[in-house]
């Protein structure tokens, strides 16, 4: 499946503010952001 693609899309990922981020939330954002890019 590596040739396989979805049709992009906007997301939105909603989450507290940084001061109240947990270590979870905070590593899943970085790995989204940097999963999702290009």
């Amino acid at each position: 499946m590596a040739d396989w693609q979805l049709a992009s899309a906007p997301i939105n990922l909603l989450v507290p503010v940084r001061k109240h981020r947990s270590a979870r939330v905070q590593a899943l954002t970085e790995f989204l952001e940097t999963a999702l890019k290009g």
